[in-house]
């Protein structure tokens, strides 16, 4: 009899979320070798292998991303049926697998994929109830980690048995040579079109660079576009909008470089992305970009937003620049998918090498997660 492996997320596609692209994916994966059984809000369908419960949105949550319902019973059904449950969020759903995964002893495993306190302090108009936020959301999320039986992060957290997860960019097809002088200077960003993104502060450093005719690619969804198009209209700067499609790397690597302003990250997956295509990278000095990016090997970093038109600046004037760090960024891509690494560590296998494939093809029992030290 095959494993039995449960999947819960409080978003899933068609969110342009990254939380939501690894639950579908990382479902789809495993489904090859175990039975998956996929829990979360309505969304894409899966493949018809995956057992599926999806259950109706609520108006709750940040503007660009809305909650499920919790279906407590319906949970605590799925979780007395499986293996193993692995949980990518810390909504309703998620909260609630925790806890019923500790009292029906079911091995629980919880990703963490974003700092929590910064993405509501960003994401939602805290004004002067910030700081509660924080201190609550922090709290929340010790508590989840309390109840996981294991807790995959970044980093290593408080506990022994945290583990520590290090993604390794995906390798895609190259970003084309860089263009000739004279041509427009295009930037490329992918996720969500939200206030933490930082999007806005790209728009206002394009603006300064108007003498490369700049052009911002942008392929997701979200809240700010509207604002985002107005104040790209406003300052010259030419914006290019794709909605979410299946395979953003085809849009991106037609792009001379790529940004990522975010102000709170984690994994940051969009910009692992963005490596393995080859594009020379901008981003901001937050989560695990830094251990990742070496400035001026590989990318750019920058701290604030004042700091971003030099940065961009630079790249623009100088294409050889953008060809190395481009070769630099892809010269560390792994052959595996990010969507393989998480489908890896979903059944404790340690998806650190350079290939993680067949990782996923021993059986439940007999892997280990291992942790960086």
């Amino acid at each position: 009899m095959r494993p039995r492996i449960l999947i819960i997320s409080d978003t899933l596609p068609p969110d342009p979320n990254g939380v939501a692209v690894i639950a579908q994916r990382t479902a789809s994966i495993l489904a090859e070798h175990q039975d998956v059984h996929l829990f979360g809000p309505e969304g894409l369908s899966a493949p018809g292998v995956i057992e599926q419960t999806f259950v109706r949105r609520t108006q709750g949550g940040t503007p660009d991303i809305r909650l499920p319902e919790r279906r407590t019973w319906q949970l605590a059904r799925a979780i007395w049926r499986t293996d193993r449950v692995a949980v990518h969020s810390l909504g309703p759903l998620g909260c609630a697998a925790l806890v019923l995964g500790r009292l029906l002893r079911r091995p629980t495993i919880f990703f963490v994929h974003n700092d929590l306190p910064e993405l509501l302090a960003h994401g939602l108009e805290a004004g002067r109830f910030r700081p509660w936020m924080r201190v609550c959301s922090k709290w929340l999320q010790a508590v989840a980690c309390a109840f996981a039986h294991e807790v995959v992060a970044p980093k290593r957290l408080a506990r022994p048995t945290d583990r520590t997860l290090q993604l390794l960019p995906p390798k895609a097809p190259p970003a084309p040579a860089s263009r000739r002088r004279g041509k427009a200077f295009i930037v490329a960003y992918h996720g969500r079109i939200s206030r933490e993104k930082g999007l806005d502060a790209v728009v206002a450093a394009l603006g300064q660079l108007l003498e490369f005719k700049p052009v911002l690619y942008l392929v997701g969804r979200g809240s700010e576009l509207p604002a985002l198009q107005d104040q790209a209209h406003q300052l010259g700067v030419t914006l290019v909008h794709q909605a979410w499609c299946e395979h953003p790397t085809d849009f991106l690597v037609q792009a001379d470089a790529y940004v990522m302003a975010s102000r709170t990250e984690t994994y940051s997956l969009a910009t692992l992305e963005a490596l393995g295509c080859g594009l020379p990278v901008v981003a901001r000095r937050v989560g695990e970009i830094p251990n990742y990016i070496d400035h001026m090997k590989n990318g750019l970093l920058f701290d604030v937003d004042h700091d971003l038109p030099a940065a961009l600046r630079l790249l623009a004037r100088d294409s050889q620049l953008r060809l190395r760090l481009g070769d630099a960024a892809r010269a560390n891509a792994c052959e595996g998918s990010v969507w393989a690494q998480f489908a890896a560590a979903s059944l404790g296998c340690s998806p650190l090498a350079r290939d993680v494939t067949p990782m996923i093809r021993r059986p439940l029992g007999e892997t280990t997660l291992e942790s960086a030290a």
